[in-house]
């Protein structure tokens, strides 16, 4: 994290592996116990079952042992400082298209209303919110035509 030195990071990323360590710990052993009975069956059964159930437990044992060593490691040694928050320029220009499609499709369903479709998903602050302009509101005025939202079959 930025502002952060090694030994606070190393901190950090102890004590969140150490918070989700327990409740992993335990949901994996609810599910290798739901299939302990498995492993007593017998004949035709037996045979066709327990490779099932020994190939799940192997995965989510090998799966516990990678999620509390492995990626708390990488986790250190991958977020260093200068590592930049947000979404890249890909990320964010997809996401200008995909929210007008998304808004357009749930507005079709009938028994759904929107009563508030927000120009952008992004949080903006105060001084950002501020600088809404005309660009905006062509923007906002050009989805609302494109995906015909008076049509009256969808308001009812």
């Amino acid at each position: 994290g930025e502002g952060m030195n090694e030994k606070e990071r190393r901190t950090l990323i102890t004590e969140a592996t150490n918070e989700v360590g327990r409740p992993t710990l335990f949901s994996m052993l609810i599910i290798i116990a739901a299939h302990i009975p498995i492993f007593a069956l017998e004949r035709h059964e037996g045979r066709i079952f327990q490779p099932m159930a020994l190939s799940v437990t192997t995965a989510l044992v090998g799966s516990l042992i990678f999620s509390l060593t492995l990626v708390p490691l990488l986790g250190y040694w991958m977020l260093r400082k200068g590592i930049p928050h947000g979404d890249n320029a890909l990320v964010g220009s997809l996401k200008k298209f995909y929210e007008p499609e998304v808004t357009s499709k749930i507005a079709r369903y009938p028994k759904i209303r929107i009563y508030e479709v927000g120009i952008s998903y992004y949080g903006r602050t105060y001084e950002e919110g501020k600088k809404i302009g005309m660009k905006d509101l062509f923007r906002a005025v050009w989805c609302l035509v494109k995906y015909n939202v008076w049509d009256r079959k969808y308001l009812k």
